[in-house]
């Protein structure tokens, strides 16, 4: 019941954002009593802690699987999963937890998304921008996204930024 119920907020805010997210609207998409949501995840907090982190997860994990496909076959699916996320809401779900300070990252998904990227694109490691700096370039092309810039635009900086840091 605890999975459903944080998967059911994870659906609720992507779909409705932190506006339309509430421990009722939660229990509602969850199929249960909002008692049920309180007893198992204590108080809003923390379910938009847990929430966050499994976004977090999610979007890490689906990273990873697409840069694990090597070469230019694998930035082509990174691609697509940043596309698909903004056009799902997930990232706008991520953005609005990390403006009210709740993680909407893991601490080791920059090290990790930078060494597959490493191997996805054949290079050595230290070839390609710092972790951190990697991660926030990529955070920028999905900002670009929410915030309704052209889907042939952004690609184009995606395009431009992945041509930079491999050259």
């Amino acid at each position: 019941m605890r999975d459903n119920i944080i998967d059911a907020s994870v659906r609720t805010l992507t779909a409705a954002g932190l506006e339309g997210w509430s421990l009722q609207q939660v229990a509602t998409a969850a199929g249960c009593a909002k008692g049920l949501v309180i007893h198992y995840l204590g108080t809003k907090a923390s379910l938009l802690l847990e929430t966050g982190e499994r976004i977090a997860a999610i979007r890490a994990q689906r990273r990873l699987q697409a840069v694990g496909t090597r070469g230019t076959a694998g930035i082509d699916r990174l691609w697509q999963v940043i596309a698909d996320d903004a056009a799902m809401g997930t990232t706008a779900a991520a953005l609005a937890l990390a403006s009210h300070g709740i993680p909407s990252r893991r601490p080791g998904d920059p090290a990790d998304l930078h060494a597959a990227m490493a191997l996805c694109l054949g290079i050595p490691p230290d070839s390609l921008a710092a972790p951190l700096a990697l991660t926030a370039m990529l955070e920028g092309v999905e900002l670009q996204l929410v915030r309704g810039t052209p889907v042939g635009a952004v690609r184009a900086t995606f395009d431009r930024l992945w041509l930079s840091l491999i050259e």
